[in-house]
């Protein structure tokens, strides 16, 4: 990966202005456009290796073996762009449950995948609409981490950045996705949100808090869970820098004034958000008591769906090396749930960076790691 070095002079007399966690006064490289074009198509030739052979049927055919939800979300591709160029409110179709209709607002829709895949979808039909989704999804989930890592580990280490995003985009949790679930596959919103995020604490930029609403509002409507994954990250971020200027805001009355001047701007973030997806939360509030979405889940269901702690220590049930390549995930449950695995590699990865970083890197992202 190619870079260049910021004037050594300049860097000597202004170290406050690193973007790097680091100790201040270390000369830290300017990363050019080719080392994030390296990024992006190492991630991708990533994408097309654990998608394979998607690659050599892209217009034809898609993976995976959870028929049922893979199907649905071949209609969602469809729905969405039925309903986009007709155009109509694409969280509520009249093409089911005939002639009522049925809202679509506590359905995995995922509307961001449906715009993405909405030119393919037009050029080349359903299969490659479908199979766009799921190397974008890769592709772009292990450049937001890789955007993140160099944010925080420093600039001057882009191959661990690099290493950083391959563990985050490609782990059981979202190769598992592959078996018909590309809405898992959403993760970027999660990285690039962290890294606007940290950008607007440290420059106070609306431009940065507008970049973090439309992220989080991305990441709401790809999946609730991720905007809540979201909103947690930000309580404990929030909470972690209330904490460690505590000191410094009570000794002068300045740096006080500035950090509530900082939560003013920070604000910017929940008002973009809540502006993108209101239509999205009215139909989630007024849904709520609808009798219709409500599923009575009996015991021998919740039993079948629930995780006990063996399932977090149990190896793959897949796995090639484990001699077990003719399980079918999915279609052969094993008794354990081992995709539940905390992904012990990188686990332990990250404590022994957060180890030997200690000193440059700050502990909020060692609690996190």
């Amino acid at each position: 990966m190619s870079f260049t070095f910021h004037n050594a002079r300049v860097d000597r007399l202004a170290p406050a202005s690193l973007e790097t966690e680091g100790e201040a006064g270390v000369l830290l490289p300017r990363i050019g456009a080719s080392t994030h074009l390296l990024a992006l198509l190492g991630y991708f030739l990533l994408a097309l290796l654990v998608t394979y052979p998607a690659i050599l049927h892209f217009t034809t055919q898609v993976p995976g073996d959870l028929i049922a939800d893979r199907d649905q979300n071949l209609w969602n591709l469809w729905w969405l762009r039925q309903a986009v160029t007709l155009p109509t409110n694409p969280f509520h179709t009249g093409l089911l449950y005939y002639p009522y209709g049925v809202d679509l607002y506590y359905h995995t829709l995922g509307l961001p995948l449906g715009l993405m895949a909405l030119g393919p979808q037009l050029l080349f039909g359903q299969a490659a609409a479908y199979n766009t989704v799921l190397l974008a999804g890769f592709t772009l989930s292990g450049y937001g981490a890789f955007r993140l890592g160099l944010l925080v580990v420093g600039k001057h280490v882009p191959l661990a950045a690099f290493l950083g995003g391959v563990v985050f985009a490609f782990t059981p949790y979202t190769l598992d996705a592959l078996k018909g679930q590309p809405e898992v596959l959403s993760l970027q919103w999660i990285p690039l949100y962290a890294e606007a995020w940290i950008r607007l604490w440290r420059t106070h930029s609306v431009r940065w808090a507008a970049w973090a609403g439309l992220l989080l509002a991305l990441a709401a409507l790809s999946s609730l869970y991720y905007a809540a994954y979201l909103l947690i990250f930000t309580a404990a971020h929030l909470l972690y820098r209330a904490a460690a200027g505590y000191g410094e805001r009570r000794k002068s009355p300045a740096e006080g004034r500035r950090f509530k001047l900082r939560i003013l701007t920070l604000a910017v973030v929940p008002a973009v958000a809540l502006a993108l997806t209101l239509p999205l939360l009215i139909g989630l509030l007024r849904d709520s008591q609808d009798p219709r979405l409500e599923v009575q889940a009996s015991a021998a269901h919740r039993l079948a769906h629930s995780a006990d702690l063996l399932s977090f220590f149990a190896p793959p049930q897949d796995h090639p090396l484990l001699g077990n390549a003719v399980a079918r995930p999915g279609v052969n449950e094993p008794a354990l749930h081992d995709y539940l695995s905390l992904g012990y590699v990188a686990l332990a990865l990250s404590v022994f960076g957060a180890a030997v970083a200690r000193r440059s890197v700050r502990w909020f992202w060692g609690g996190w790691a």
